[in-house]
């Protein structure tokens, strides 16, 4: 069908200014806030050194997913070639058809409103909601994952295991698979590591970065030591780097080889920056907005980087229940933009032929390709004409 397509925002491509921009700060009063430095500047992005840039839009890809947010987004790559793009919303899983440009049921009558997180591993691509049972897809067929694994919100994989964590029975647990078998969690190798279980704290998200797992809780993160060095399970251990954590493991993202996520710790609200040693606070710029961040409905937050040096975190405002505003860090100069019209829950670099897009999951219940001029609007679709 044809799509009638709408110009927004409504910028110019391009905005140079005496001096430079360098994005917004809300946080100095206008008598003594630089000239160059924004109080207002929407859909915006950094452009070379003295001037910024109208945001790309985004396209609709395939039809409607479902009628309430996307609740995951992940892609399964196999050695022979294989690709497979996979989304939910509401109570199933879908795999998107390329021929046909529409999204097919994968698996359905799972426990709604539950976002999922997925890894591939072994040319297996593992899926997991925190609550029904963890899957296994093989880009044909998906079915249990084999070997009793817990029930865990989140997972990543490293040095040939499989983790997962956020167990509600045991929110201090991180549980890992036998080396090299994600279909053992019982015998083996395999291992049930607590995390600081005197704080009261849960676990929030666990991922490699550099050498080390990073564990983080709400309110700190720590490194796990001995799989970089091919220790068996026993010899493992948890050391704890800093009383600064995040609500959200989606916030978190590598962007030019150093972590950024968004934190509500006591000590560090905001988002942080971290290579190594303490957090650092970055977001002072937009410290109005970060202000303003609904922290009840902060498990829709979601993060990305574009690829060009920017942080793009989507986060929920005032009294609304889904992100409506976007902030974005430019790690290149420090400036920060905001953008609005998208309401995101999740991000992903995805490639479609011989180019990598980022795609996005919005709270409309479809995914869209980010790109372009413009903004499509699915109320904007147009009939098809009638041929002769």
């Amino acid at each position: 069908m044809f799509k009638q397509m709408i110009q927004f925002p409504q910028q110019e491509d391009l905005e140079p200014i005496a001096g430079g921009i360098m994005g917004l700060h809300d946080h100095i009063s206008p008598t003594n806030r630089q000239l160059a430095l924004l109080s207002v500047c929407r859909n915006m992005r950094r452009f070379g050194v003295t001037a910024a840039k109208t945001r790309e839009g985004r396209s609709l890809l395939g039809d409607k997913v479902g009628s309430s947010m996307i609740l995951g987004l992940s892609h399964y790559y196999k050695a022979d070639g294989t690709k497979k793009l996979i989304c939910g919303a509401g109570d199933v899983w879908k795999v998107y058809n390329e021929g046909t440009n529409k999204w097919e049921d994968l698996k359905s009558g799972l426990t709604g409103g539950n976002p999922y997180n997925a890894v591939t591993f072994n040319n297996l691509h593992i899926i997991t909601n925190g609550v029904d049972n963890v899957q296994r897809y093989d880009g044909t067929s998906i079915t249990d994952l084999g070997g009793n694994p817990p029930k865990g919100r989140y997972i990543s994989s490293a040095y040939q295991r499989v983790a997962i964590t956020g167990i509600s029975d045991n929110p201090h647990w991180i549980r890992f698979s036998d080396i090299a078998n994600p279909e053992e969690w019982i015998d083996g190798d395999s291992a049930t590591i607590p995390v600081n279980d005197k704080d009261g704290d849960k676990i929030t998200w666990a991922q490699l970065y550099k050498a080390n797992w990073i564990i983080w809780k709400r309110n700190s993160f720590f490194e796990l030591h001995g799989p970089e060095l091919g220790q068996t399970t026993e010899d493992w251990s948890i050391i704890s780097v800093a009383a600064v954590g995040t609500p959200n493991g989606r916030t978190i993202v590598d962007v030019n080889g150093m972590l950024y996520w968004l934190s509500d710790s006591d000590n560090a609200r905001g988002v942080v920056r971290w290579s190594g040693g303490r957090p650092v606070i970055v977001s002072e710029p937009v410290e109005n907005i970060i202000k303003s961040i609904n922290y009840a409905a902060i498990k829709t937050a979601c993060a990305v980087t574009s690829g060009e040096g920017e942080y793009i975190l989507a986060i929920p405002t005032g009294d609304s229940e889904y992100p409506n505003t976007i902030i974005v860090y430019n790690v290149m100069d420090n400036s920060w933009w905001i953008w609005d019209g998208w309401q995101p829950t999740i991000f992903l670099p995805y490639r479609i032929g011989d180019t990598s897009t980022l795609l996005m999951g919005d709270n409309d219940g479809r995914v869209y390709a980010c790109g372009g001029s413009r903004d499509e609007r699915p109320d904007e679709e147009l009939p098809e004409p009638e041929g002769d």
